[in-house]
């Protein structure tokens, strides 16, 4: 269900907004090959498997990622392209049955690999809004310490993401940007993640 629906959001995004092989207009944001890398806080929704819920507390994620923009289109905005690395790391705080709950130590880790297709709408302006969808893969790794006893696991997931945010143009090349992204790693249940992240951009 979710791969479908940004399936759909990709096709809309490229219907409503114009092909990203338009030509850019003279004197508008020509694009390029930029990096961008930043921070922020995440939070993961409880995750529940065969009857036990787990609950994690707010933790901190770190992004990288290199793009490249195609330039303002004939509708004034712009598609970008780009692949990110980011890392989060979550403190687990409780397991539960929905009788009792047991106190947990340890923290659960995402790495993940990204693929995002980006749509800045009135790229030629200081502030620039978009939305984006993504895919990729994430290894996710967990440890847990109940009663003094620690037990460990890892895994490698698929994942898939939507964003929205703003930029803002600090220069011709450095910008700052601001957004929101939810991604979904598809284990058993889904673990749902919920960010705001904040980067620099600077364009070549």
């Amino acid at each position: 269900m979710l791969k479908s629906k940004l399936a759909a959001a990709t096709a809309a995004v490229a219907l409503v907004m114009g092909a990203p092989a338009a030509f850019a207009e003279e004197g508008a944001n020509d694009g390029g090959f930029y990096v961008s890398a930043g921070g922020g806080i995440n939070w993961i929704s409880d995750m529940k498997n065969n009857g036990l819920t787990l609950d994690l507390e707010s933790g901190a994620t770190y992004a990288a990622s290199v793009g490249y923009d195609f330039g303002e289109n004939a509708s004034g905005g712009a598609f970008r392209v780009e692949a990110e690395y980011s890392r989060t790391k979550n403190d687990l705080g409780s397991i539960s049955n929905g009788v009792t709950s047991v106190s947990l130590s340890g923290d659960l880790t995402q790495n993940l690999y990204m693929v995002h297709l980006i749509y800045d709408f009135w790229a030629n302006d200081t502030f620039t809004p978009y939305v984006g969808v993504g895919a990729g893969i994430a290894d996710i790794e967990v440890s847990a310490t109940a009663a003094g006893v620690t037990s460990t696991g890892s895994n490698t997931e698929e994942a898939y993401r939507g964003l929205v945010g703003v930029t803002a143009d600090v220069s011709e090349n450095f910008a700052l940007d601001l957004g929101f992204r939810f991604t979904s790693v598809e284990t058993q249940e889904s673990t749902e993640n919920s960010a705001i992240v904040g980067k620099v951009r600077f364009t070549f």
